[in-house]
């Protein structure tokens, strides 16, 4: 027989007949060193096996039992590797067992039931792709920009920072009257309105600016809000009032704590510095 398959053969024995720790020193030990843990390891380094390695093993057998009323049986299960680093096959996914995220191994297996016999047929390692310093520009600017939600009215708008923001109306906007929008307030004093990730069009009125008549009369949608602004505009005029909310944010603060951030200026930089 070949060393290889012997090896492979003895090694799925000890596995299935094994209840603590499986190692190549275990399965040496067991055949009084016939085949030496260093022999093992070879073997199980020498190459990955794949689902495919598995199919070709086991469909001799699975042509045996197959019949009409066979099955494919599809589970998963959680390794859970608590003190080893994080990577890309080490990683955090959700056991049912335990009702909670937890580091570890994912595995898929798929199981093929027949005639009161299951197989394996295949199996798959879940991986996830963990890139740390590759978030875009966007994203992170919208970390660092204020976040407040607001609520659409009935006539798409919306006031953030005494202006009035009209959201263009179309097939989708139209569904979120009466639903909450997020207003992100960049360092630079530019303002994004986005709803589940998505920005949304819009027009702005300005409630500091000169609203004249004529505007509140032409603007049908519009004609609360800028009369609202109008007689705000009035206020302040006898009271020389003409500064934004001073319960925001400073925006010099802004821009510092992004600048500090060598992450945030040029990733490629940062890795350059790091090596």
């Amino acid at each position: 027989m070949n060393k290889n398959k012997q090896i492979f053969e003895l090694y799925i024995d000890y596995l299935v007949t094994s209840f603590s720790y499986a190692t190549a020193t275990g399965l040496s030990n067991l055949l009084d060193g016939e085949i030496s843990h260093d022999q093992v390891t070879r073997f199980l380094s020498h190459k990955p096996l794949t689902s495919a390695d598995l199919w070709r093993n086991v469909k001799k057998k699975v042509r045996e039992i197959e019949s009409d009323d066979g099955v494919l049986i599809f589970d998963d299960m959680v390794q859970e590797k608590p003190y080893s680093s994080e990577n890309e096959l080490i990683s955090w996914h959700f056991d049912h067992t335990v009702g909670r995220s937890v580091k570890g191994i994912n595995l898929l297996n798929c199981i093929y039931h027949s005639n009161e016999a299951s197989l394996p047929v295949a199996f798959k390692l879940i991986t996830k792709p963990i890139h740390p310093l590759q978030e875009s520009h966007d994203e992170l600017d919208d970390i660092f920009a204020r976040q407040k939600t607001r609520k659409v009215s009935k006539a798409l708008t919306l006031q953030y920072d005494k202006v009035v923001y009209l959201i263009a109306s179309s097939s989708t906007t139209d569904r979120l009257v009466g639903k909450n929008v997020m207003v992100y307030d960049y360092p630079d004093g530019t303002v994004s309105i986005k709803h589940c990730g998505n920005a949304l069009p819009y027009q702005v009125f300005d409630k500091l600016r000169q609203v004249n008549q004529g505007e509140v009369v032409d603007n049908k949608r519009l004609g609360a809000a800028l009369a609202v602004a109008k007689r705000s505009q009035e206020e302040r005029s006898e009271t020389l009032e003409r500064t934004r909310s001073s319960k925001n944010f400073s925006r010099t603060a802004q821009k510092k704590a992004r600048q500090v951030n060598a992450v945030l200026l040029n990733p490629l930089d940062l890795n350059k510095s790091i090596m």
